[in-house]
């Protein structure tokens, strides 16, 4: 008689069992890490298609300082500055400071809240790519923050929105300071874009 080898019922419920115990502890970890990938991706993308505006705005003027173009000797005048701005970067809206229309709470991780407006008053504007650009700029530079994903969650300091320093070759330097997300102060998260940067666009925290 020839006998069959199998797995009893039994058998194939333990190992489903401590297959899903393994997936409910491990999966979390996974969607979290593949988030904060995301969330540097979109950094990344939106860092290169800033300067790459600032630069088109050098090249057409034929200056080599960003401070010398017709865009940012016009940053006294808010609305002169978008009519040159939307040149170069494809706006879809844009309000200032202190229309309250705009205003985002953006959380810590300590669970600790701030308005969009709140510590830094900057202007904001929306780009098609669904990026929120907070902007302190002026003739004479300036600088501004980044939400890689706009008016979608987390809208977290640290996390999907960064701060940065405009140099007068139009490229954007992360702001130095701390990345401490779980700290109470706005500038507890004003290094987290150079950590991320010189960690090799990683988000290790």
């Amino acid at each position: 008689m020839r006998k069959f080898l199998g797995f009893t019922l039994a058998e194939v419920l333990i190992t489903l069992g401590i297959i899903g115990v393994v997936a409910a502890l491990t999966l979390p970890t996974l969607i979290q890490n593949y988030q904060k990938q995301v969330y540097v991706n979109q950094l990344k993308k939106a860092k290169s298609i800033i300067e790459q505006g600032f630069h088109l705005a050098m090249a057409d003027d034929e200056v080599s300082s960003i401070l010398d173009t017709t865009l940012f000797r016009s940053a006294d005048d808010f609305d002169l500055f978008m009519n040159e701005f939307k040149k170069y970067f494809n706006v879809v809206k844009y309000k200032k400071f202190f229309d309250k229309e705009y205003e985002l709470g953006y959380k810590k991780a300590s669970g600790k809240y701030f308005t969009s407006g709140e510590g830094d008053d900057r202007d904001a504007i929306w780009l098609n790519d669904g990026t929120i650009l907070f902007t302190d700029f002026n003739q004479y530079g300036g600088d501004l923050s980044i939400d890689v994903n706009g008016d979608k969650g987390p809208n977290q300091l640290g996390r999907d929105r960064f701060f940065f320093l405009l140099d007068k070759h139009g490229i954007i330097k992360p702001m130095s300071g701390d990345c401490n997300p779980q700290g109470d102060g706005v500038d507890d998260t004003n290094g987290c874009a150079a950590r991320i940067i010189e960690n090799g666009w990683v988000m290790d925290y």
